[in-house]
């Protein structure tokens, strides 16, 4: 018996099903990847799933309702989780660390698509999937245009310096600012939203990528801090040096680097500038 033609099938039949939990194909999927939120905002984003008997099942799944609607530890929970893996493992962006060194895995499209004799661009995609509906969405906010721009000016650099201990000149990402707020023409509370919405939401917690050294002395360490409608292509790299002596202590640097970038530029194109 030939087995590869049936590892083909369930192959595809796997790809399939991941893609089918993408927030961009199941109602339920995006709302569990987009809590914690007010109740308020949830009844109107999605009234469908607000009815009682909706809630009933949402509970079955760890969401709990109340003023803020959360996921709870459980399925819902990982279902997030796997929402993002899906994501990163999907779209080529499994970022990790080791021997010291920040690698990345096989291009694993290019791999599926020559198993399944199909073209890559065939093969599904859930985050350009999912990105695409939030550029959109993010297209038609009250910061429209800018937002995008924004995106495209992040997009520009291979990374930012954000802080740095040893300086007491202005940062990379002073310049940055000052960029965005002069091209666009943002004031600072227009800055700050534009970063909640496409760096990182406080409210929304954060993931450790990867770190070297040990927990007592770590020697650098990624952070992914999720933005509010997880587009999730920023990420902070903390760099730290330790000096002994009698005054001995550590220097830290800090800066954004990206991820997802060929996708994210891919689809701006079809955004006016």
């Amino acid at each position: 018996m030939n087995e590869r033609p049936r590892l083909k099938e369930h192959l595809a039949n796997l790809l399939n099903a991941l893609t089918n939990l993408s927030p961009s194909r199941n109602l339920i999927s995006q709302l569990i990847l987009l809590l914690p939120k007010d109740l308020a905002i949830v009844e109107h984003s999605y009234p469908e799933l607000t009815t009682a008997s909706a809630k009933e099942i949402l509970q079955l799944l760890g969401i709990k309702f109340g003023d803020q609607v959360r996921r709870e530890k459980g399925f819902a929970e990982a279902l997030y989780l796997h929402i993002h893996k899906t994501f990163d493992w999907l779209d080529n962006e499994l970022v990790y660390h080791r021997s010291g060194q920040v690698v990345k895995e096989l291009d694993v499209r290019s791999e599926f698509a020559k198993l399944l004799d199909i073209d890559q661009r065939n093969l599904p995609n859930p985050y350009m999937e999912w990105a695409k509906l939030v550029l959109r969405k993010l297209s038609n906010e009250q910061l429209g245009r800018k937002v995008i721009n924004f995106i495209r000016m992040l997009l520009s650099h291979e990374s930012i310096e954000i802080y740095n201990s040893d300086l007491r000149e202005p940062s990379q990402w002073d310049t940055f600012e000052k960029e965005v707020t002069e091209k666009l023409k943002v004031n600072p509370a227009e800055f700050e939203e534009l970063c909640r919405l496409t760096i990182g939401d406080p409210k929304l917690g954060s993931e450790e990528l990867y770190y070297t050294g040990s927990r007592r002395y770590t020697e650098s360490q990624a952070v992914l801090n999720h933005s509010e409608y997880h587009l999730d292509f920023v990420y902070k790299y903390s760099h730290y040096l330790y000096y002994g002596g009698y005054y001995g202590g550590r220097s830290v640097t800090e800066r954004y680097a990206f991820r997802h970038k060929e996708t994210l530029k891919k689809l701006l194109e079809g955004f006016e500038e």
